[in-house]
Order: C-alpha cells, then sequence, then structure tokens
C-alpha cells in the first residue's frame, strides 16, 4: 500500500512545493483532476527516475516521462525516441492526463496507476494557481 505524500512549501511562502510520496499517490485522480481541473499545476521530477530519467506534469495535464530504453520497455506505454543523445537508448512519453479515457475506472487510468507503481517514490518540485494566485494543493492522505 502506498503512504502519504508529504508537501512543504519552499521558500517559506505558498507559491512552490517540495513533494515527495509515491507516485502512485501523486498521479491519481483523486491527486491530479481537482488540481488540473480547478487551477493550474505544474510539477517537475527533482529526483531521477531508475535510469536517469525524468518527468513533468504540465498545466495543460500532460504528463511527460523521459527515460532510459530499458525504463521505456517496461512501462509498455507508446512513446517516440529521444532526438538527443544515441538513438534507441532514451524515450519520451506524453500521457494526457485530462483525457476522458484517463478518467477513474478506465482502463487508461488503470495503466497510470501501474505506470505510477513502476516508478515508484519521486520528489517533485510544484506549484498550482487558482485563478492566478498561488495556492496551496490538497496532498492525497
Amino acid at each position: 500500500a502506498a503512504t502519504a505524500a508529504e508537501g512543504e512549501p519552499l521558500l517559506s511562502s505558498e507559491a512552490f512545493w517540495r513533494v515527495s510520496g509515491p507516485l502512485t499517490a501523486l498521479l491519481s485522480p483523486d491527486f491530479l483532476l481537482p488540481h488540473l481541473r480547478g487551477g493550474s499545476l505544474l510539477a517537475l521530477a527533482a529526483t531521477a527516475l531508475d535510469g536517469g530519467g525524468s518527468l513533468a506534469l504540465t498545466p495543460r495535464g500532460d504528463l511527460l516521462i523521459v527515460c532510459s530504453a530499458r525504463l521505456y520497455e517496461s512501462l509498455g506505454l507508446a512513446g517516440l525516441g529521444s532526438a538527443h543523445g544515441v538513438r534507441g537508448e532514451r524515450y519520451c512519453v506524453r500521457l494526457r492526463c485530462l483525457d476522458p479515457a484517463f478518467a477513474p475506472g478506465g482502463k487508461a487510468c488503470a495503466k497510470l496507476a501501474r505506470v505510477a507503481e513502476r516508478l515508484g517514490h519521486a520528489t517533485l518540485l510544484l506549484t498550482w494557481h487558482l485563478e492566478g494566485e498561488a495556492a496551496a494543493p490538497t496532498f492525497p492522505p
């Protein structure tokens, strides 16, 4: 079972947060959907994924993963080879988390949960804005 994600404000403000926890919690519909639909959420991995990869979440709800070929193959996702480095060593994946296919209970949502489980724990740098103002995100229990 996943433990709760923990967040702390950076720079003694609520504009930027350092969030650590299992990606199963941070990429769950319970966390993502209210923050993506209710405001502008932006996150960037502060820790490397398995094999030196990274991930980011855009305000449009795109989860971007750049990873090694080994991790890419284990995730079972469609993606493209990276234009940087040796051909076939790095891959880029984009998941559109606001797409109706990612609705809770659907196959795409289950696939995202498996990906999050495979990626494990991470530390993200995150900012969330409501109506143009920085706000404190609501972290999963």
